[in-house]
């Protein structure tokens, strides 16, 4: 009995590992670089290369953005190379992401932009600004363990739509202060950093925010408008594959890894014993009711982390406000890479609408 209560115990210990530890490691770069030119580029056949859309690629010494497949072998696959920042060799290995975008707006997009000092409880945060309307900003708060670039792809949407963009960085970040306890919080204290970022972009004129949060992320900007009195500056969130309950994410990867559903309690006690948080107290769908201002949620159907339904239920919980956009055959905050345009378009309609402001872009 004493030694089944301990591998309870030590399983719970080694799933919130898995939730609250950060991790900046470098990739895996397991994709091998058959042939390059200056449009195109051959890598192994993997399920990640035959993707459809757009992606990134890695590797120690550049960056690359990759579009449509041009070609299929018994073990290659062919796709057009959009940018590169090094060449490509052959025999060079590389990791394939959903961020694309390596660096600042500037560097990314040619969009000015600048690195700004954010004071928080913790310490400076370091986030990067583009300048647009003096009252219109938009948030975009990247997820778990994932780089500021996380949300990168939005910006030149939300360009076109006039407004000042803030990317931030949260504790516990690269280059950011780690919590006291060097361990993520699953929201439950990062949203206090976004506090900081909307506190920062009112002292410099904001009326009117709009909240963009991926994955964890969308955990920290629901959390945020629970318990802040900034929360009123919210016009509306835009929220990508986001974390809606603990809970349920806890029971959705219990299911997936074929694991008891005993073991989600003790690994909930972990949670509270750990980092200090009840993971029940957070559950959008349930608490729905308290949703006031327009939604913006786009949910992928091939889920590794959070479970999809969760979305749908929130959904159908708040059609006066949610406006939702299933993508059955994208995975994780991939909504984009699979249709760059289409997310674009929309993102770009809901905003315009809910701001009540033109476009500067042709779709």
């Amino acid at each position: 009995m004493v030694l089944a209560a301990g591998s309870v115990s030590a399983a719970g210990w080694y799933f919130t590992d898995q939730l609250v530890t950060p991790d900046h490691s470098a990739p895996r770069f397991d994709i091998g670089v058959h042939d390059s030119s200056s449009k195109a580029v051959e890598l192994d056949k993997t399920n990640e290369t035959l993707r459809p859309g757009v992606w990134g690629l890695e590797w120690p010494a550049g960056h690359a953005i990759i579009g449509a497949i041009t070609s299929i072998s018994s073990g290659t696959v062919s796709r057009v190379l959009v940018r590169a920042t090094a060449p490509l060799a052959r025999g060079l290995r590389v990791a394939m992401n959903s961020q694309v975008y390596w660096d600042d707006p500037e560097r990314s997009f040619g969009i000015p932009s600048q690195t700004v000092d954010v004071p928080s409880e913790l310490g400076s945060l370091h986030d990067w600004f583009v300048a647009g309307s003096p009252t219109d900003f938009a948030i975009v708060v990247h997820g778990r363990n994932a780089p500021i670039t996380d949300g990168m792809r939005l910006v030149p949407a939300l360009v076109d739509l006039g407004l000042s963009i803030l990317l931030i960085r949260y504790r516990n970040d690269v280059g950011s202060p780690p919590s006291p306890d060097h361990l993520l919080h699953l929201g439950d204290t990062e949203w206090r950093d976004l506090q900081a970022a909307v506190q920062w972009a009112v002292s410099r004129g904001a009326q009117r925010i709009v909240l963009v949060g991926i994955s964890m992320g969308g955990a920290v900007v629901e959390m945020f408008m629970e318990r802040s009195s900034v929360a009123r500056r919210v016009a509306a969130l835009v929220l990508d594959s986001p974390v809606l309950s603990w809970d349920a994410l806890l029971r959705f990867q219990a299911d997936r890894r074929r694991l008891p559903n005993a073991l989600v309690g003790p690994t909930e006690l972990v949670l509270r014993l750990r980092i200090g948080f009840d993971s029940g107290t957070y559950d959008a769908v349930r608490d729905a009711a308290s949703v006031h201002v327009p939604i913006l949620l786009f949910q992928d159907g091939q889920e590794t982390l959070t479970p999809p339904d969760r979305a749908a239920a929130l959904a159908r919980a708040r059609p006066d406000l949610v406006e939702y956009h299933f993508y059955p055959h994208s995975g994780h905050v991939e909504e984009w890479n699979a249709d760059p345009g289409g997310y674009t378009s929309t993102l770009r309609a809901f905003l315009a609408r809910t701001l009540n402001v033109l476009t500067t872009a042709t779709t």
